[in-house]
């Protein structure tokens, strides 16, 4: 599904959830592209530090549906823990 937000909204919500130093590496990717995979955002910003229920309530004020922000979500985590996983098999 695709839809439109305001990128001043996103730049804020990344900014105060990951500070600004960890915030201008999801910032970076964020203005590189015209569309932003709402997974990878997630993604970067859990990198980041950002708590997921902080991250949740912000993608619900954008009004972001909540089985994209689920779906979105799993694929954040899951890709967090294949990393977690080859790490340690390495």
């Amino acid at each position: 599904m695709e839809m439109e937000v305001d990128t001043g909204k996103l730049h804020g919500i990344v900014l105060r959830l990951c500070g600004p130093e960890e915030g201008a590496a999801v910032l970076a990717y964020v203005n590189s592209s015209s569309e932003v995979v709402l997974s990878e955002l997630i993604h970067k910003m859990i990198l980041c530090g950002a708590d997921r229920r902080a991250i949740l309530s912000e993608l619900r004020r954008l009004r972001i549906n909540d089985s994209e922000i689920a779906d979105a979500f799993a694929g954040a985590v899951n890709r967090i823990a294949a990393g977690a996983k080859n790490e340690k098999a390495e």
